[in-house]
């Protein structure tokens, strides 16, 4: 058979392929564009510094979920209020390797399940690393409900610190204003603290945004409220006070 007749064949038998219609055509055709997306290309391009410390296993109420599941459905609800097509997300939990920068946020949020809660909490070495990453973030999201373990045992701070006597939270802010990555956070828990009075100047000092639940169940509704389309909202003190309070808006 010649290649022209090959090529002929082809296509009849393309002619005579079932087509797809509907739901499956229309998930298809976003799947082929979502495949096609650079997230490196995208002018937001975010970095969430996710809390799977050991103290997010507990529950904030009796009979309430573990505050890590609350967080995955914040991840899913923020996600869910971004568009692929403008912005790409990537998460840096504080005990294992990060997830890297994607526009898929179906695949984002898969393996965003898969974290659980141990360890410490190393959140000044971790945003340290996200900071220096080559993917250059436009904004990082930092969100706990604790105080930062760095410089303890099993997270002390690098040699090049300790040579300097450098204080890691120095350090981290210092990077995040010489790349111009403004630091939103997130306190989750009781104030006044120091985990809140923390959380609070690092926001304060990297021109980013500070935000005070005092249950997980707020933080999964709420969370969303960071994303791009929705942060102006947090602008008006009114609001920002409802939704820190876990209210609708």
């Amino acid at each position: 058979m010649t290649d022209e007749v090959k090529t002929n064949a082809m296509s009849i038998g393309d002619m005579f392929k079932p087509k797809k219609w509907g739901v499956g055509a229309k998930r298809e055709e976003a799947q082929k564009i979502l495949n096609e997306l650079d997230p490196q290309t995208m002018p937001q391009k975010l970095a969430i510094v996710f809390d799977d410390s050991g103290s997010m296993a507990t529950a904030t109420e009796s009979g309430g979920k573990p505050k890590i599941e609350d967080a995955k459905s914040g991840i899913r609800n923020f996600s869910s209020s971004c568009n692929p097509r403008d912005t790409s997300i990537a998460v840096y939990p504080l005990n294992v390797n990060h997830k890297a920068l994607t526009c898929n946020f179906d695949l984002l949020n898969l393996l965003v399940a898969s974290i659980n809660a141990t360890g410490g909490t190393p959140l000044y070495t971790k945003t340290i690393d996200m900071l220096k990453s080559p993917d250059n973030y436009s904004r990082g999201i930092l969100f706990s409900d604790g105080e930062p373990t760095d410089g303890s045992s099993g997270y002390y701070m690098e040699e090049e610190d300790r040579e300097q006597n450098n204080d890691p939270k120095e350090r981290m802010i210092e990077l995040a204003k010489s790349k111009k990555t403004p630091l939103d956070t997130i306190f989750l828990g009781e104030a006044p603290s120091r985990g809140y009075d923390l959380m609070k100047e690092i926001a304060d000092r990297t021109g980013g945004i500070f935000i005070h639940f005092k249950d997980s169940s707020s933080l999964a509704a709420n969370l969303k409220y960071l994303a791009p389309a929705l942060r102006g909202v947090l602008m008006n003190a009114e609001l920002k006070a409802k939704i820190e309070r876990g209210e609708s808006i």
